[in-house]
């Protein structure tokens, strides 16, 4: 008898777990795919069980597109697959399919969504049944439940369902304000639209429908058809067309403005209403038929949406900030934030690193003052000290972030561990390799079945052909003689031959000469061709052709790959292998490292680390109590990410980390034009300070005159002069200094 946890999985979906409909839909565009281009419709991914979305979820850093957490996935429902991102969205539009996040997830297919029928947010609410259903008539054949066993299942999709909805709507709290301040923390420090929402999804959808999720009802049509989770949907909806409309009127991206939008809402109280207006106008502009849904028509009001902006980012970057920024920024009027220094100390502060009041402004005279005055101001000093300390401790940090399971405080060494791994990985190859060929010999009873007569006429005809016969090493035309005259080829002498042909293909290849090494070649070929010998049983060929395939598969990965074949032939010493390959390396070739060697492998961590490494050569670094030269640092950390070699060779964080670094290091040791910073450290004041002491002058020389022989006038001008420094010095280190400006007004900094 079927227990109560047996019927509460009744509504499993059908045909391989998808949704039917979805299921039909994919058989019509199946069929109309086979029939207009020859092959299969490329489906990569269906239906999967909770366990399965875990085990993508736990590998989502190997993969470059977006993985939901379990309990979260359309593919855990059945009303998603994923379908190669080559195949139009044009084509999938004609059978009602469509790709949802676009370039976010660009192979993620769902069913188009369907027009409600009700125009408001009180026609949402009536699609709910919260009544029994109606009674199936008796053509419908449809064996009649036991009245308990019906109110266990009713009571299952409806009242739960609901619930679990409305709970789900309240406790969504924590993972939109993780998503909203994770997105705003990305693109603040460097991150693109794309790469943000990535990492902010990362994070907040192991918080997101934590009922549904945990009591499983996430998946059933019963939640996902419920009061609340329509009306979230219908709020996104709205949002998501205001934010579009936005963004092609001021040429941003759309996912900062729906970022923007969420953090306003977020911030609640007079902010808003701003935005509700803002995003109302906006969709309205965008779809003149959905005006009837909204209060308000027409354009957006003076400085609404752009207000809430910054006043979110506002909001997003206290969030971010530590207690001791947050305690500062938090009572400082919008409208007196000067919005560039704030996000200035937002950065440092994700260091750890305290910023001074001219580094965080950029201002010129605050900055030269700050300077000139360290020689006698150990406060100054000290802080600036400090801070070189934390810049080079903190690439050292990004270091292990990158690579914690290699160690390598040297590139070379890292170098080293991307060889050896080449290395291993051809030994794994090349044992495999030699296993398939000596199974030939097994399966004909010890002697290997290759015809050496065969074999030394097809490398003749090969090399006839390519005129390279006289380039042929005479070591290599002695053995194909004895073999040409008939002598039997045993599984030693194939494989000593395989050697040596290798030998003499990197001989010619160090030497420059390009016809010994085709010549060479050219008789490995026809070597691994394996002609059998006449009469051979007819077992032994699916045996050659899978040594064959094993064989070409590693030589295409040599062709392909020249880091592997470099690491393998040793032709590339350790201490320029990192710079050859991925420094200077060609991005093609780059992303083929990655994929031999492993995504997140040890290979890749020490390509990570060798890179942090040669950036810290460059930032001067010797040793940990070294200076930390930010131009270096930053001249090879922009031709990195000029050519797109940073996305390929770190993980998101520490690729956000390495340029937050380069950011604030230019921030403590910047000299824009215009500063008068006397690098001699010799103790010359400010052209402010002999400004001053011109003016006091007089006054100091009268109070002399006043009282002879006391000279109060000095003494008197040199407190005053001394209390004036500790003041400016005193300012100039507090925590968020510059962030209050009564100049800078809020609707002004997008302008800056």
């Amino acid at each position: 008898m079927a227990t109560l946890a047996d019927l509460w999985e009744t509504e499993a979906p059908a045909k391989g777990g998808l949704n039917a409909d979805l299921s039909t839909k994919l058989d019509e565009a199946k069929a109309a795919y086979k029939k207009e281009f020859g092959k299969d419709l490329p489906i990569t991914s269906g239906f999967r069980t909770m366990a399965e979305q875990q085990r993508l979820f736990d590998a989502r850093k190997s993969n470059p597109n977006l993985v939901a957490a379990p309990g979260t996935s359309l593919h855990e429902t059945g009303d998603a697959v994923d379908i190669s991102s080559k195949v139009p969205n044009d084509f999938l539009a004609r059978f009602g399919l469509h790709r949802p996040l676009g370039a976010k997830d660009p192979v993620h297919v769902t069913l188009m969504p369907q027009k409600s029928e009700g125009n408001t947010l009180a026609d949402l609410w009536d699609k709910t049944p919260t009544t029994q259903p109606t009674q199936p008539t008796q053509t419908t054949q449809q064996p009649e439940q036991p009245g308990i066993l019906q109110r266990v299942l009713q009571a299952k999709q409806d009242i739960p369902s609901f619930l679990a909805s409305a709970a789900d709507v309240v406790a969504s709290a924590p993972s939109a304000i993780a998503s909203t301040v994770g997105y705003g923390a990305g693109r603040l420090f460097g991150l693109s639209p794309d790469e943000a929402t990535a990492a902010s999804q990362m994070v907040a959808q192991p918080l997101a429908q934590p009922v549904g999720r945990a009591t499983g009802l996430a998946k059933t049509q019963g939640y996902k058809q419920a009061a609340p989770t329509q009306l979230m949907e219908y709020i996104g909806k709205n949002i998501g067309e205001g934010a579009q409309s936005i963004a092609q009127k001021f040429g941003v991206p759309v996912a900062d403005v729906e970022n923007a939008i969420n953090a306003a809402m977020m911030a609640g109280g007079a902010v808003a209403p701003k935005v509700v207006r803002g995003v109302k106008a906006a969709a309205a502009e965008l779809q003149p038929q959905m005006q009837a849904q909204f209060e308000a028509k027409g354009g957006m009001r003076s400085g609404g949406a752009a207000a809430a902006t910054n006043e979110s980012t506002i909001q997003a970057a206290i969030l971010a900030s530590s207690p001791e920024l947050q305690a500062v920024v938090k009572n400082i009027p919008v409208d007196k934030v000067n919005m560039p220094t704030l996000m200035r100390h937002i950065e440092a502060d994700s260091l750890g690193i305290r910023l001074t009041e001219g580094q965080a402004t950029g201002d010129i005279v605050k900055l030269s003052n700050e300077m000139n005055r360290r020689g006698r101001d150990p406060e100054l000093a000290n802080r600036f000290k400090e801070q070189n300390n934390q810049l080079v401790e903190k690439i050292g940090e990004i270091r292990q972030t990158a690579a914690p399971d290699v160690y390598g405080t040297k590139t070379i060494e890292n170098s080293q561990g991307v060889i050896d791994a080449y290395k291993v990985l051809d030994k794994e190859k090349t044992t495999v390799i030699r296993d398939a060929y000596k199974a030939l010999e097994d399966a004909n009873g010890g002697q290997f079945p290759v015809d050496g007569v065969t074999l030394a006429k097809n490398a003749e005809t090969l090399l006839g052909k390519k005129l390279k016969t006289e380039f042929l090493p005479s070591s290599i035309k002695s053995q194909l003689d004895r073999f040409k005259a008939g002598e039997p080829m045993t599984f030693e002498q194939f494989e000593a031959m395989r050697t040596n042909l290798a030998g003499e293909v990197r001989k010619a290849e160090r030497s420059g000469d390009g016809n010994a090494k085709m010549a060479s070649s050219l008789v490995l070929q026809s070597l691994e061709d394996l002609p059998l010998q006449p009469g051979a049983a007819a077992n032994l060929k699916p045996i050659a052709d899978k040594a064959r395939s094993l064989a070409k598969q590693r030589f295409d990965m040599l062709k392909k790959d020249p880091a592997y074949r470099a690491a393998v032939d040793d032709s590339v010493p350790a201490d320029k292998f990192i710079d050859k390959f991925v420094i200077k390396g060609v991005n093609k070739n780059l992303e083929t490292m990655v994929d031999h060697l492993g995504r997140g492998s040890e290979a890749q961590q020490h390509m990570a680390a060798g890179t942090v490494n040669w950036l810290r050569d460059k930032a001067g670094i010797v040793d940990e109590t070294g200076n930390f030269a930010q131009s270096g640092y930053n001249k090879a950390l922009q031709e990195l990410d000029k050519n797109k070699k940073l996305n390929l060779i770190f993980d998101p964080e520490s690729n956000m980390k390495l340029k937050t670094l380069g950011n604030v290091a230019r921030y403590t040791q910047a000299q824009p034009k215009g500063t008068f910073i006397n690098n001699s450290n010799t103790l010359v004041g400010s052209l402010a300070e002999r400004a001053s002491q011109g003016v006091a002058m007089g006054v100091e020389k009268g109070l002399n005159v006043a009282v002879p022989g006391l000279q109060l006038g000095t003494s008197v001008m040199e407190m005053r002069a001394r209390r004036a420094l500790e003041a400016q010095t005193k300012k100039a280190l507090e925590t968020g200094a510059g962030i209050k400006s009564g100049k800078t007004k809020l609707e002004d900094v997008g302008k800056e």
